[in-house]
């Protein structure tokens, strides 16, 4: 026998259907705390572009109502500067939400990697 035939597993056929029920539940587990932080961060998304649309609508209020050429400047900036505070605020979402995405699919992987142990029939 050779040392790659010694890797293959003698398996049952419970023990390998059992193995690849679990293999099949973690990929699913997986799957549906992607999509639910996927769910989660579009209605972050969404709440934040209609923040932007308020943002704008606001100003071109403003500068319709301004009497003169510093108070529309004034709204300008003051705009711009709230602009400038969601641009921030998003990179510091887009890491938040890129780092849960990682945590929760490394914490998947490692949690259902095979390791060699007794109770796992590849290593047992």
């Amino acid at each position: 026998m050779t040392s790659k035939q010694n890797c293959v597993p003698a398996l049952v056929p419970a023990q390998l259907i059992q193995f690849s029920q679990k293999r099949a539940e973690a990929v699913l587990d997986l799957q549906k705390k992607l999509l639910d932080a996927c769910d989660e961060a579009g209605r972050d998304w969404v709440t934040r572009f209609k923040s932007e649309v308020e943002l704008w609508s606001e100003l071109s209020t403003k500068l319709a109502t301004t009497r003169s050429i510093p108070e529309g400047t004034e709204a300008i900036g003051e705009c711009l500067s709230q602009r400038m505070q969601l641009v921030a605020e998003d990179g510091q979402r887009l890491f938040r939400e890129g780092q849960r995405v990682v945590g929760t699919a490394t914490r998947s992987l490692l949690h259902w990697w095979p390791t060699a142990n007794k109770e796992d029939p590849l290593h047992g």
